[in-house]
């Protein structure tokens, strides 16, 4: 085949230098994990047990209930916490999007139906009201 009648995606691609590498695909999908025997949500799960043990070593730490081997508080690092608590916030969210489906964060405001009104206008009431009216 040519380099000028290579076709890609159904489009007819212009000759250039180097001859595309071939995209081969890795393969992973539901059934390679299957094969591998592994399990992301349990993973996000043990993952998720870690870091509860880890937060709970900062409170520690930060209460100051930690020792050095001297027999001194360890050091506590608030920014180190802080971002414990949001890689753990992260998962949590990305284990919740598991088990719920998104829920449109726009609200949706139902207005009352308000019933209908009709007048019905008698041209004799109007003419009468209007020549009191003039007068």
């Amino acid at each position: 085949m040519k380099r000028t009648e290579m076709v890609l995606a159904g489009i007819e691609q212009p000759a250039f230098g180097k001859k595309p590498r071939a995209i081969k695909s890795l393969g992973f999908g539901a059934q390679k994990l299957a094969d591998l025997r592994f399990d992301p949500i349990e993973a996000k799960v043990r993952l998720a047990a870690r870091y509860e043990k880890e937060l709970e070593y900062f409170k520690k730490l930060q209460a100051g209930q930690v020792l050095s081997e001297e027999g001194k508080p360890k050091r506590y690092s608030a920014q180190a916490h802080i971002m414990c608590m949001a890689a753990y916030d992260k998962l949590i969210n990305d284990l919740l999007r598991y088990g719920y489906a998104r829920v449109s964060e726009t609200v949706t405001v139902e207005t009352p139906q308000l019933p209908k009104v009709t007048f019905i206008l008698d041209a004799e009431i109007i003419n009468e009201e209007k020549e009191e009216f003039d007068e």
